[in-house]
């Protein structure tokens, strides 16, 4: 009787502007463990291993930018405000400051996800560090 000794996953992420990121895993399966198991986990590993945040989730330029419109806020007038967001300053400022700090929470999140993805890599075993030799180069 034949049975699954390897397992090997792969996936292509998209990160826009014609590039791309491949991350393909293998691992070796012992005698006694699940096949079917194994592979639903590696196919966890690999969706939070996505590279690029989902749309609703704010790199450090995004909330820079965030924190930005806030302070120009802040710089209106209440006229101004009135007008174009059809609110009073204070509740606009609350708003804004409210969705920075969602947005905030939802990066801090994600990248705590991400970084949780990595360490189960780690954690599958063989993890090593890639050092590029030609950087200890010596000229002599």
């Amino acid at each position: 009787m034949s049975r699954v000794t390897n397992i090997t996953i792969g996936r292509l992420f998209n990160l826009g502007n014609y590039e791309h990121v491949r991350y393909e895993l293998t691992v070796e399966l012992q005698p006694g463990e699940s096949a079917a198991e194994t592979l639903a986990g590696l196919e966890n590993v690999m969706n939070a291993l996505d590279p690029k945040p989902p749309g609703n989730v704010a790199d450090s330029a995004g909330l820079f930018r965030s924190r930005q419109y806030i302070e120009q806020a802040k710089e209106e007038s209440e006229e101004h405000i009135q007008l174009y967001h059809g609110t009073d300053k204070a509740t606009h400022l609350a708003k804004l400051e409210k969705e920075h700090e969602e947005m905030r929470v939802r990066s801090l999140a994600w990248f705590e996800r991400r970084d949780k993805a990595r360490q189960l890599l780690d954690d599958l075993g063989g993890a090593s560090k890639w050092v590029d030799d030609k950087i200890n180069w010596e000229d002599s």
